[in-house]
C-alpha cells in the first residue's frame, strides 16, 4: 500500500508538472513536490533552467525569429547588379516589391529557405523552423544560434516533462 500510494503521488505530481511545462507558466513549486518522490534526477537538469519563468511560449519565439530573419531575407534579396539603365531600374523596383511564394517547398536556395524559416515562425511551428534553420549555411545560421538554443532547450525540456509523466503512470501501473 505504501508503494502503491507513493506511485499515485508521484504519478498525479507528473502529470501536474507536465501540464505546467507545457503552458509556459512557471513551475518551481511543481518541481519541488516532484523532485522528493522522483529516483531519476537526469530530467531535472533540463528542466531547472526553466522552473522560475516556465518555458519560452512558442508564439513568442516565432517573433522572436521573424525578426531575425526578416533582415536575412532583405538582405539575401538585395544582389549588386552592374549593367545599364534597366537593370538599374529593375533593381530598384525589386527594392520596393518582393513577391515570392510563402508555401514554397521545392526550391532549397538561401532566400527560400529564409522564407520557408519565416513562414514556420509565424505559424509557431518551432520544430520546423529548427529544421529549416539547419539547412543553411554555418554563417547565416550564426545570426539565429542564441535562439536556435533556446529553442532546442524548451523543446528538450517539454519532451523530459512528458517523458517523465508517463514514466511516473508507468510506475503507478507496475505498482498495482
Amino acid at each position: 500500500a505504501a508503494g502503491s500510494d507513493r506511485a499515485v503521488r508521484l504519478a498525479l505530481s507528473a502529470e501536474a508538472l507536465r501540464a505546467v511545462v507545457e503552458r509556459g507558466d512557471p513551475f518551481a513549486v511543481e518541481l519541488a513536490t516532484v523532485r522528493p518522490q522522483a529516483s531519476e534526477a537526469g530530467v531535472f537538469v533540463l528542466l531547472e533552467p526553466f522552473a522560475a519563468t516556465g518555458v519560452p511560449n512558442a508564439e513568442v519565439l516565432g517573433r522572436e525569429l521573424v525578426a531575425i530573419v526578416r533582415p536575412l531575407l532583405r538582405a539575401v534579396g538585395e544582389s549588386p547588379r552592374d549593367g545599364g539603365v534597366l537593370d538599374r531600374l529593375q533593381a530598384n523596383a525589386e527594392k520596393l516589391v518582393r513577391i515570392r511564394r510563402i508555401d514554397e517547398t521545392l526550391r532549397d536556395d538561401q532566400g527560400a529557405t529564409l522564407a520557408r524559416v519565416e513562414q514556420r515562425a509565424l505559424a509557431a511551428d518551432i520544430s520546423g523552423a529548427l529544421s529549416e534553420l539547419a539547412k543553411l549555411p554555418p554563417a547565416m545560421r550564426a545570426t539565429a544560434q542564441g535562439w536556435i538554443t533556446r529553442a532546442e532547450a524548451r523543446n528538450k525540456a517539454i519532451e523530459a516533462s512528458r517523458r517523465f509523466a508517463v514514466d511516473a503512470m508507468a510506475a503507478l501501473k507496475s505498482a498495482q
